[in-house]
């Protein structure tokens, strides 16, 4: 109906997992130049800009090798 608000069923917080890979500091610099911040919330983890770190204790392939 006009004039009333949206529902709202999510948080506007978003945790995003690096894997210490290569797109970690593209993306950082990429929500701060879309001005996303602003509307969602973007933490992000395991964002080391080291290569000998890539996957190291996090991502897709550690939960599969910790199976």
């Amino acid at each position: 109906m006009a004039g009333e608000q949206p529902k709202q069923n999510y948080q506007k917080e978003l945790i995003l997992d690096c894997a210490n890979g290569v797109g970690a500091q593209t993306v950082a610099q990429l929500l701060d130049l879309a001005g996303l911040q602003e509307r969602l919330h973007v933490t992000l983890i395991n964002n080391e800009a080291k290569p000998d770190l890539l996957n190291e204790g996090c991502g897709a392939e550690h939960v599969q090798k910790e199976q």
